[in-house]
């Protein structure tokens, strides 16, 4: 077994086994020390998670030892703090609250991580489901997306289905002080918005390696047509489906204590570690193929966090918001296109007495789910719509319904007004 409870030769790819044994693993022994001599430092970073302390920082790059991270990990991301201020039993509290201590109808669907020998099984699955569905629901979801239900199981994994209690609180810390808030929201919005920025950044810094692996797709943030790229689950699973599980617990030692940052920062280290295999790729489906299985077979942690941290250059808080600024306009824009096509759709299948009616109340759902786009955004969504062919319009008008559930009211509505 690994340090993380997976057999050894484990890399979760589609939550499946294969690869090779890990190397680089934390010297257990000094860094325990190290950890322990630091107690005041980790307790001031478990108070003031906003602001974690230098050496935390340093010491959390250089490997949290898998023994401790079971105790480190709710103290660095803020959740033992979250779960001082809730008091005792509120875990159970939320659990028997939302009939969540029942035994699951579908105890299958929970199985995220089938190759770990506990989380794999009906119990671990259970206790996936519990805390996958307890976030959700103290976020007012009915449902958890995917990757959330995945960060519950290696989370268990890696701290132990004993400490399901823990990872909770854990995963609440990520939630809170680490990660975007809209990040696992039902549209994942936040994440979307999140690998876009990571696009932008291996397209600037890592230009020839990110045009091989997204080839026509470079320029373009996610979507349906990127599907095949290797790193369009990086950021929304926060890589447990792309790298080895012990380099995995490795980059989730810095996420704890340094938040979204820690992923844009590993992508680019990979892109610059594996760019001599990818740049020497013949053909257009090769190179998305051999980082995908670079990617998942980075057994070298040390390597791998050094390279984020000393071989990418900054990373400034003030640089992520500028391109998460520019990305939220693309994005506005995306959707501004996609609503105008939706329109047209709509003044379509409505009589003519009524398209008027539909197209208006079409335009008002669609000013609802994207900032006004300017003026020169107008021209081209305006284009857009024009050149559409009907199947693709209806394709974009799926994709934004499915995104902007709200908008199906508002259009069920217009049409039923339309006819009426």
């Amino acid at each position: 077994m690994d340090s993380c409870g997976f057999p050894l030769a484990t890399v979760l790819v589609d939550g499946r086994a294969a690869g090779e044994p890990f190397r680089g693993e934390a010297a257990s022994g000094s860094q325990a020390k190290a950890w322990v001599s630091a107690a005041e430092a980790v307790a001031a970073a478990s108070r003031s998670p906003a602001d974690p302390p230098r050496r935390i920082k340093s010491l959390a790059r250089d490997g949290i030892p898998p023994a401790l991270r079971g105790h480190l990990w709710p103290a660095l991301s803020g959740g033992a703090a979250l779960q001082a201020a809730a008091g005792a039993g509120a875990y159970e509290a939320l659990l028997a609250r939302h009939g969540l201590l029942a035994p699951a109808a579908d105890p299958e669907a929970w199985d995220v991580l089938p190759s770990h020998p506990a989380v794999g099984g009906r119990e671990g699955a259970a206790a996936v489901r519990r805390l996958a569905l307890a976030t959700a629901a103290s976020r007012g979801m009915l449902h958890p997306p995917r990757p959330l239900a995945m960060l519950a199981g290696f989370l268990l994994a890696v701290m132990g289905l004993s400490r399901e209690e823990a990872a909770y609180w854990t995963l609440a810390g990520l939630l809170a002080h680490r990660l975007p808030r809209d990040f696992y929201d039902a549209d994942m919005a936040g994440a979307a918005l999140e690998q876009g920025v990571m696009h932008m950044l291996l397209q600037a810094r890592r230009p020839a390696v990110w045009e091989r692996v997204a080839g026509k797709h470079a320029g373009v943030g996610p979507g349906p047509g990127c599907q095949a790229r290797p790193d369009r689950d990086w950021v929304a699973c926060l890589f447990i489906n792309a790298l080895p599980p012990d380099t995995t617990a490795r980059v989730f030692d810095c996420l704890m204590v340094e938040g979204v940052k820690v992923l844009h920062r590993v992508a680019l280290a990979l892109c610059t570690l594996h760019s001599s295999a990818v740049l020497a790729c013949v053909g257009d489906r090769a190179a998305p193929a051999v980082l995908r299985w670079r990617v998942a077979h980075t057994t070298d942690a040390d390597a791998l966090v050094r390279c984020a941290f000393r071989g990418v250059g900054t990373l400034t808080r003030a640089g992520l918001l500028t391109l998460r600024a520019a990305q939220q306009r693309d994005m506005h824009a995306a959707e501004a296109s996609a609503a105008a096509r939706l329109a047209r759709l709509v003044a379509r299948k409505a009589p003519s007495e009524g398209a008027g009616d539909a197209r208006s109340a079409a335009s008002a759902a669609t000013s609802s789910c994207a900032t006004p786009p300017t003026s020169a955004d107008s021209a081209g969504t305006a284009g857009a719509a024009e050149g559409a062919s009907p199947r693709r319009t209806q394709a974009a008008a799926l994709r934004l319904l499915l995104a902007r559930p709200q908008l199906v009211t508002r259009l069920a509505a217009s049409v039923q007004g339309a006819r009426g």
